[in-house]
Parts: C-alpha cells; sequence; structure tokens
C-alpha cells in the first residue's frame, strides 16, 4: 500500500509542475509579441522621418516620375539630361512615404508599416493630450480641422498647377500672382513663446558694444540673457549660408547673443561670445548649426529659424571655406579634377536634406525661413519677424542703426575664375536646380517665404555676376593661368596694402626690443 501512495504524490508534483511550465511559456510568448509590435510600430514610424543619407541624390530629388498629362511637367523637364523628374506631393508624409517605397516591400509589408505607423502616432497624441488641459486639447483639435488652412494648402496647389514652365512660374511671381505667406500668420510668435515672461538680460557677464566709432549709435550693446530664460532655437543652415554674418544681424536687432553647437574659438576671439554656451542653457537668443537630423531637430524642441542660400552658391562658399577658411580661396584647379562632380552632387544632396528636414520635421508655427538673399537686400522686415517670433520686443532705434552698419567681417572678396573654366556641369545644374524647385515648392506648402528665384545665381542656366573672369595669357599653360588665378584671389591690392602694413608694424616692434 506504501508504494501507490508514493507514486500518486510523484504523479501530483509532475502534473503540477508541467502546468507551471505552460503557463510560464505563455506568458514569455505574450510578452514577446507585444514588444515585438512596440518595436516594429517606432521603427516603421521612424522611416517617415530619416534623413535618407543613403539613397543617392538622383533618387532622392527624382522620386516619383511625371506622367505626360501633368501640368508640371514641362517645367521639370525643360532642362538638360531629364531622365527623372520630381514630382510636388501632398504631405511630408507622402515625400518619405516614396523614398522608402522605390524599390521597396511589397504592398502587403508596406499597408502594415503604415499602420503600424498610424497606430504609434494616435498613441502619442493620447499622450499627448493626457498632459494638456481639456481647453488647449479644444484648441488643437479646431486648428487640425480649420477650413482656412486646408483652403489656403488648396490654393498653393491650384496656383502651383497652373503654371506650365519655368520661366512663367518666375513671371507669376514677379507679378504676384502665385500666393505669398500671409503676413500675420509669419509675425505671429511661437506658439510656446506667447506666455513666457519678459526677457532678463544678465549684465553681470561678459558684453560688446556693437557701433563704439558711432556717436549716435554707441549706447547700443549685446548682452547674455539670463540662464534659462530663453528656450533652445537653432539657427540651422548648410554651411556655407553665411551662417555667421546672419548671427551678426540677429545679435545687433536684439540685444542678446547667438550661441553654437561647434564652439568655434576662431569666432569667440571675433566677438561672438556666446559661442562657447550650451545650447540648452537659455542664455542664447540662437544656436548654429549644420545637423538635420531628426533626434537633433528634437533636442531644440522642434524650433528653428532655417537659413536658406542659393545652393550653387552655398556649394561654392563651403568648398572656398575648406581650402581657404572663412574669407580665403580654394585652388582653382579643384574644378578641374575628375572628383568635382562627385563633391557637387553630395553637397547638392546635403543641402537638399536641410532645407526638407528641417521644414517638414519642426512642428507647425516653430519654424521662420531666412533666405541669404533676401536678407542682403533689406535685413530689417526679416529680422523683425524673427525678433517677434522669439517672443522678443523691437527697438526702431537699433534697427536703424543696424541699417547703417549691415557689413561684418568674414565676407570674401570678389572671386577670380580663368576664361573658359565650366565650374557646374549641364547635369549638376539639372540636379540641383530641381532641388531647388522641390524646396520652393515645400516651403509654399507650409506656408513659409518662397525660394526668392530671380535672386539666384546659375539657377535655370544663368551666370554668375560676381565672378570675374580672367583670360589666360598667350602661349601659358592651364595649370600657368590657374597658379596666375590664384595668386589674383589671395592677394588683392587691398590685401597687400593690408598685409604688408601688419609687417612693417611686426617688425617695429622687434626692433625697439632689441
Amino acid at each position: 500500500m506504501a508504494v501507490p501512495r508514493v507514486y500518486a504524490r510523484v504523479v501530483k508534483k509532475a502534473s503540477v509542475s508541467f502546468l507551471f511550465c505552460i503557463l510560464i511559456l505563455l506568458s514569455v510568448t505574450t510578452y514577446s509579441r507585444r514588444h515585438s509590435d512596440i518595436v516594429s510600430s517606432r521603427s516603421d514610424s521612424s522611416t517617415f522621418v530619416t534623413s535618407s543619407s543613403d539613397v543617392p541624390l538622383e533618387q532622392f530629388i527624382s522620386l516619383v516620375p511625371f506622367s505626360s498629362s501633368s501640368p508640371l511637367s514641362s517645367s521639370f523637364s525643360s532642362s538638360p539630361s531629364s531622365s527623372s523628374s520630381i514630382t510636388p506631393l501632398a504631405s511630408s508624409s507622402a515625400y518619405f512615404d516614396s523614398v522608402s517605397s522605390s524599390p521597396g516591400p511589397s504592398n502587403a509589408v508596406k499597408n502594415k508599416l503604415q499602420a503600424a505607423s498610424h497606430r504609434k502616432r494616435e498613441f502619442d497624441e493620447r499622450k499627448r493630450e493626457s498632459k494638456t488641459s481639456p481647453g488647449e486639447n479644444q484648441r488643437k483639435r479646431e486648428s487640425k480641422t480649420s477650413p482656412g488652412e486646408n483652403q489656403r494648402k488648396r490654393e498653393v496647389l491650384k496656383s502651383l498647377e497652373n503654371i506650365s514652365s519655368t520661366s512663367q512660374f518666375d513671371e507669376e511671381r514677379k507679378k504676384g500672382g502665385v500666393p505669398q505667406p500671409e503676413s500675420s500668420s509669419a509675425s505671429t510668435p511661437a506658439a510656446h513663446l506667447k506666455n513666457r515672461p519678459k526677457l532678463i538680460l544678465d549684465t553681470s557677464r561678459k558684453s560688446k558694444y556693437l557701433w563704439p566709432g558711432d556717436a549716435q549709435c554707441s549706447q547700443f550693446k549685446v548682452n547674455f540673457a539670463a540662464a534659462s530664460s530663453l528656450s533652445p532655437c537653432a539657427l540651422a543652415s548648410y554651411p556655407g549660408s553665411g551662417n555667421t554674418w546672419s548671427r551678426y544681424l540677429l545679435e545687433a536687432a536684439s540685444g542678446v547673443f547667438t550661441g553654437s553647437i561647434y564652439r568655434d574659438y576662431q569666432l569667440y576671439l571675433h566677438g561672438y561670445y556666446g559661442e562657447l554656451d550650451d545650447h540648452v542653457s537659455g542664455t542664447t537668443i540662437t544656436q548654429k548649426t549644420h545637423d538635420c537630423g531628426p533626434t537633433h531637430v528634437k533636442s531644440f524642441r522642434s524650433t528653428a529659424v532655417l537659413l536658406l542660400r542659393n545652393p550653387y552658391r552655398a556649394i561654392l562658399s563651403f568648398h572656398n571655406y575648406l581650402f581657404g577658411g572663412h574669407t580665403g580661396y580654394a585652388p582653382v584647379a579643384n574644378y578641374r579634377r575628375k572628383d568635382w562632380g562627385a563633391f557637387v552632387s553630395l553637397q547638392a544632396k546635403a543641402w537638399l536634406e536641410m532645407a526638407v528636414n528641417w521644414t517638414m520635421q519642426t512642428e507647425a508655427g516653430r519654424l521662420r525661413v531666412l533666405h541669404y538673399e533676401e536678407l542682403k537686400e533689406d535685413p530689417i522686415p526679416l529680422l523683425e519677424d524673427v525678433l517677434r517670433f522669439r517672443g522678443l520686443e523691437v527697438d526702431p532705434q537699433r534697427l536703424k542703426c543696424l541699417k547703417s552698419h549691415t557689413n561684418k567681417k568674414f565676407k570674401r572678396r570678389e572671386e577670380f575664375i580663368p576664361a573658359g573654366l565650366e565650374i557646374f556641369s549641364p547635369g549638376d545644374r539639372d540636379k540641383i536646380d530641381r532641388a531647388i524647385r522641390y524646396v520652393d515648392y515645400l516651403l509654399r506648402l507650409h506656408n513659409q517665404r518662397p525660394v526668392p528665384l530671380h535672386l539666384y545665381e546659375f539657377y535655370n542656366g544663368t551666370t554668375s555676376s560676381k565672378m570675374s573672369v580672367v583670360p589666360c595669357k598667350e602661349g601659358e599653360t592651364k595649370q600657368q593661368c590657374d597658379n596666375r588665378v590664384d595668386v589674383m584671389n589671395k592677394y588683392s591690392p587691398k590685401t597687400k596694402t593690408k598685409k604688408g602694413t601688419e609687417e612693417r608694424k611686426r617688425k617695429e616692434r622687434r626692433g625697439r626690443r632689441f
């Protein structure tokens, strides 16, 4: 009788252990399934905001081919080498959908990715709404379904469809036929700055006087803001777009230093004292950056002043900076290298990514676009708009003084090039022109200042008026001609005199010591 009792006890323990193992396996399976869904939704949603760094420029700016019936097909196929073209897309998500779909997964996989992304967006929206008041949620819902906003977008799309060529596009802009961004919306401060307290300056820190030699403007100076009194705001631009000069204008107009993420000690020694402050310290009005990744945009709370310059000019300026610093020039022989075309394509893609990512990843009302060419023509209205955007007061007397002191250091002189040298090939021009048109369309769609195409050199087959052509002498080789032009770019008569004077003074000081 003892044996069956022992056997029954063993069977009972074994069955309990078996059931316990089954329960553990079921719980592990359920957890792994939920975890995989969350991870897939996050990764799927990230495909809509990636910078597409591995996509070639040709594919990036010619994502969807035009059909022959498209009203804009003639304008984009008018350029040479138009084997592929760019299609204006209705929204930012559609733009990145097209990037990830060529060549891409099957329709079932695409639908799964879109569904996962949609679920993730709904979850984030509900989470944000739970943290805000009911009244604010109501205002957000009303703004999403605002008929005025939808009407403006329809008007922009309709006006773009009515233009059949690039020349007509430019003519319509000059006549005022293409709608411009509304001044009321452009001058409205960002929503997150409306209730910000009044700016407090930190007078205990280092400051600088702007125009000490001008008796009428000698009282104006630049200070740091008190810590955490300003929210982060990127001054985003592609390298060579005039970021340093724009910082001078913003500092002079606001009286507050600008910052940077790069800690450039050369700029610090030239009076840009906010260069060494952290970009989230709240002591500077804007912070210089050339990055455009989604995480980087979020680090500025999706708030930015985007500075755009003609990519032709910006690429040349960046190339000169790489070889000649802030004010020098690169060797002319670089334009004759075999890899020059690859450099141009790579930088054109970087310019496009900068413009597209900052335009599409910033939140509504948290972006202002400045065009370098418009700043050169009349900076005052644009600076007033940026000051209101940042919630700062506008001082008319300060702006009046700034208008007579717009010139600043780090400005290159006139450039010389040898006769017969073609800097941009027809293929490069076609790619860059397409990128410019897409960015112009995107800015209009987001109610930002459109691209001033009439001020763009090299665009649509035009030439540059800021480059002086130097004819090569008879019997002179290309290398000798290039070397002579390099000397002209490096040592203009003005530079020679200045350097000679400095050298003389240095020798005189040495002579006094001994």
